[in-house]
């Protein structure tokens, strides 16, 4: 398998480029992105997204718990995500069966028949919008 990415490293990449990359893929640039990306770069920071602070009633001892972005897109707050689908997953699975997943990208023109696609099958999924 392939090296981790530290949490530290993924933030800096987009602290580094996320700027850049919107001025090259201005479909990028809309509200949604802009959210999501802030999101996840000031989670954990206890200045933009608040914290608790606990005392310990037997040793008097404080304790501060930082707020998390929820999102995800987030390395550190996206593994519950990930945990629920393949709980989800698992027991839609046969045993015994081999299965392959496959990510299919449908182009925007399409959009519209994907999506009513998708509302047949009791599917759904959420389209970024240009704010």
């Amino acid at each position: 398998m392939g090296e981790h990415i530290s949490k530290s490293t993924f933030k800096q990449i987009f602290i580094d480029h996320w700027e850049t990359f919107k001025q090259k893929n201005p479909r990028y640039n809309i509200a949604y992105y802009i959210e999501v990306i802030s999101k996840m770069l000031n989670c954990g920071d206890p200045e933009k997204m608040g914290y608790a602070k606990y005392r310990c009633l037997y040793c008097g001892r404080m304790l501060k718990v930082t707020m998390t972005c929820k999102s995800c897109f987030c390395l550190s707050c996206s593994v519950p995500y990930a945990e629920r689908w393949i709980e989800f997953i698992g027991r839609r699975l046969i045993p015994g069966i081999v299965y392959r997943h496959v990510v299919l990208t449908v182009p925007d023109f399409l959009e519209c028949i994907s999506t009513r696609t998708a509302a047949f099958w009791g599917l759904s999924w959420r389209w970024p919008r240009n704010a």
